[in-house]
């Protein structure tokens, strides 16, 4: 919706101004709106400039729009950007199931002793190196992620530079984002914040792993055969060798609040 306008109804606004210098204005009033209203804030970007106020305000940033003259001519005859654009469809199509996916789940309860309720309803997964080897998925997974997936919504996000991601995802019981090249970093930490970082639990082992694993409300590292990047080991608040020890301490709270606990 245009910027300003905030749907006490709906999950999402999005931020599309003049190019004036009233735009960063209309943004401030609009996310102020939003947390007044409790709604979900995201951003979706066709023009630069923003990204500052969107990291100090938590505003994740999901598509960037690149601005072209083709898209100003159909936004002034009221088209809307898929319209105009219809290659963005996909993209929009995955924040809906995101946002409804975000409005309700089961929920994993794990209190820890003299630290905090830990109330994880999404758990998100890197793919190369977290939970598959040379393409393949490592022992294991299968079954544990088959019986977390009756208490967490499962996201599968990968930049998919081997390919097989989809092979690999139609036989697990996940959602597969696959993303866009270049930015991986800030796109898994947009996926995070999208979903709620106050209910996600992120598995990961490389250095384009860290962001997402700094924001969730909880993020685990995985020393796996391909190693375990610095800045990852550094973000994550827990740290395992294998992926079926991260994915158990999920399955088992109780070892969760025995390491975490004050």
């Amino acid at each position: 919706m245009p910027g300003g306008e905030v749907g006490a109804g709906g999950p999402f606004f999005s931020w599309s101004p003049p190019l004036t210098r009233f735009g960063p204005h209309d943004l401030r009033l609009a996310a102020q709106n939003a947390r007044e209203l409790g709604i979900p804030a995201d951003v979706v970007i066709k023009r630069a400039g923003v990204d500052a106020f969107c990291a100090a305000a938590d505003l994740p940033i999901l598509p960037r729009i690149s601005f072209e003259q083709a898209t100003a001519k159909g936004s002034a005859r009221e088209r809307t950007l898929v319209e105009i654009r219809p290659q963005h469809v996909s993209r929009f199509q995955q924040m809906e199931r995101i946002s409804h996916d975000r409005q309700g789940h089961q929920m994993i309860h794990i209190n820890i002793p003299g630290e905090r309720m830990l109330e994880l309803t999404h758990l998100v997964l890197d793919l190369n190196g977290t939970i598959a080897l040379d393409g393949g998925v490592l022992s294991g997974v299968v079954e544990r992620l088959t019986t977390l997936a009756g208490e967490l919504e499962i996201y599968l996000v990968t930049a998919d530079t081997r390919g097989g991601a989809a092979a690999i995802a139609a036989a697990l019981p996940v959602r597969l984002l696959t993303l866009a090249p270049g930015g991986e970093a800030e796109q898994k930490r947009a996926l995070v914040m999208q979903l709620g970082t106050q209910h996600t639990v992120v598995i990961g082992n490389g250095a384009n792993d860290a962001w997402m694993l700094a924001v969730a409300a909880l993020g685990i590292a995985v020393l796996g055969p391909e190693g375990l990047a610095t800045i990852a080991l550094q973000a994550a608040e827990v740290v395992v060798a294998r992926i079926e020890d991260a994915l158990d301490l999920l399955l088992h709270p109780r070892r969760l609040a025995a390491t975490l606990r004050r």
